[in-house]
């Protein structure tokens, strides 16, 4: 339901949304599209998020792109020490979640990152 609400809300504001419904899918996708940014929750089926976090850290293809931790397992501090770029906590403000994607995703295309 949340990955659902979530992908509405982006397709609304203007973004190209690819969903996993699992970390092995998400990285197998991110392997794929290499996207501009990537929300992440913990809690998921197979690989938590913390292991899909330090895989896509690990992968010298993937580390540049931003990732948000969307999450009530977590803080800022600890989600930053794991290698994520920002953290916002569940139940999501959706004010707060679109300014830090949109902070993200424009330093991210100022970096030349983008594809």
């Amino acid at each position: 339901l949340m990955q659902s609400l979530m992908a509405r809300y982006f397709q609304k504001e203007g973004f190209r949304v690819i969903s996993a419904s699992n970390g092995e899918k998400g990285l197998e996708l991110a392997e794929q599209h290499k996207p501009d940014l990537i929300t992440l929750d913990i809690m998921m089926p197979g690989k938590n998020g913390w292991m899909v976090l330090t895989a896509l850290k690990d992968n010298p293809l993937l580390a540049s792109i931003p990732v948000v931790v969307v999450s009530s397992v977590g803080n800022h501090r600890f989600v930053h020490a794991m290698g994520a770029d920002d953290y916002v906590s569940k139940p999501i403000d959706w004010d707060v979640l679109g300014k830090t994607v949109n902070r993200l995703s424009s330093v991210h295309r100022k970096s030349g990152a983008l594809r």
